[in-house]
């Protein structure tokens, strides 16, 4: 239960971070990919009402797998949508639907890291922190069995 719990609050994140892919900075969807590790390890303890080693190294993997499906969403995003816009400018004879955006984003599509690549680095940002706190969360797990449980039930704790 703990891995589905860690599964949808790390997509609640990375609807977040989809939604704020085009219109904001690398640097800021780097920390939104931040927010939604933690999401997935307040997700995951909530679900398996604990959180051990195992449980952060599965967040983090699941957190970091579902940033990089988000991504490449995105990016087939931004391609279903220039190309719409070169379509209806007159200046492509071809549209293609969003799923063939999204079976392969980089598919008729030269300038494909003119708008994605500084993106790779916010989704290597993403990446970075899931590994970042899963390491963090694990030391502490290490060093004191409650210290994890009481950040996480911390952030949880309902306001009295």
């Amino acid at each position: 239960m703990g891995a589905f719990g860690a599964l949808l609050f790390s997509a609640i994140g990375a609807v977040i971070w989809l939604i704020c892919f085009r219109f904001i900075s690398s640097f800021l969807l780097g920390l939104i990919g931040m927010f939604s590790i933690i999401l997935a390890l307040i997700g995951y303890r909530l679900m398996a009402n604990k959180i051990s080693l195992k449980g952060i190294i599965i967040s983090t993997v699941i957190c970091a797998l579902v940033l990089i499906l988000a991504w490449h969403v995105g990016l087939a995003r931004a391609l279903y949508n220039y190309i719409e816009e070169l379509y209806n400018a007159g200046e492509l004879a071809y549209k293609i639907t969003f799923y063939e955006a999204l079976g392969n984003p980089y598919y008729k599509f030269d300038n494909v890291w003119g708008y994605g690549g500084p993106r790779v680095l916010s989704l290597l940002m993403c990446v970075g922190d899931c590994i970042m706190f899963g390491v963090a969360f694990a030391c502490m797990r290490r060093e004191d069995s409650n210290s994890t449980d009481e950040i996480l039930d911390a952030m949880t704790r309902k306001a009295d």
